[in-house]
């Protein structure tokens, strides 16, 4: 966004989320929805069916059972959030789905690469650090109270001293320097080391009734019936 339309003019929104507190709202709105289950499904798993989550392969096991079934609730979750309504000032309640839809027919689809009927508004943003928060949600305890839960405490991104990069940082660029390196995740990789040992796993895994049951008490079934085989397999020498 910056180097499209440069600097200094709010074209990217720098900063924890609880300085754009539209999408701090919609993370509420994504934990409440569906991520909460998930976390407190993990956190029971921790606690009673023996995942440990600094052991890779209980990490790894983890995607491989359910990470398929995390992202066909996150579709589903959006699809149903794409079509609610949202209070809009001064308007009448629309949903997001029709807001764009309606708003492409109005004004063409935006494609900054290509051109398209949409053009940047050079607004001559003063402060970028406020732009785009909106005051009135900022006072939303429920939101505020969200933010807090979800994020550690750290050192405020904008206490740096912008004269203090190194001159190789990037020069066309806001971003400030406690963001400058992407965060890193982790892969997990299978921890098997034969053909012969996936087979076995992947046979065992199969043949768990419930492997693709969507009830709560299923999957914890299945996340120990998986375990087991896991544990098996990994201490047989094939």
């Amino acid at each position: 966004m910056e180097s499209t339309y440069g600097v200094s003019r709010g074209s990217y929104i720098w900063g924890r989320s609880v300085h754009n507190i539209r999408i701090e709202r919609l993370w509420r709105d994504v934990t409440s929805g569906f991520g909460h289950k998930w976390w407190d499904f993990f956190t029971h798993l921790e606690l009673v069916h023996g995942l440990n989550p600094d052991w890779d392969a209980h990490i790894w096991l983890l995607h491989y059972l359910f990470l398929p079934s995390i992202n066909q609730d996150a579709l589903e979750w959006a699809e149903v959030w794409n079509h609610h309504d949202v209070t809009i000032r001064d308007a009448r309640p629309d949903s997001p789905h029709a807001m764009f839809f309606f708003g492409a027919l109005n004004v063409g689809i935006y494609n900054p690469e290509a051109g398209g009927l949409v053009r940047a508004i050079d607004e001559g943003v003063v402060d970028t650090t406020t732009y785009g928060v909106d005051w009135e949600d900022l006072a939303d305890d429920e939101l505020l109270r969200h933010h807090a839960r979800h994020n550690p405490l750290g050192e405020d991104i904008y206490d740096h001293d912008p004269d203090s990069a190194d001159e190789g940082d990037e020069p066309l660029s806001n971003r400030p320097l406690q963001l400058a390196n992407p965060i890193e995740i982790p892969a997990f990789h299978p921890p098997f080391q034969t053909q012969q040992q996936i087979d076995l796993f992947n046979e065992a895994v199969d043949a768990i009734p419930q492997r693709f049951s969507r009830d709560i008490q299923d999957r914890q079934l299945v996340w120990t019936q998986a375990l087991n085989a896991l544990n098996a397999v990994l201490t047989v020498s094939l």
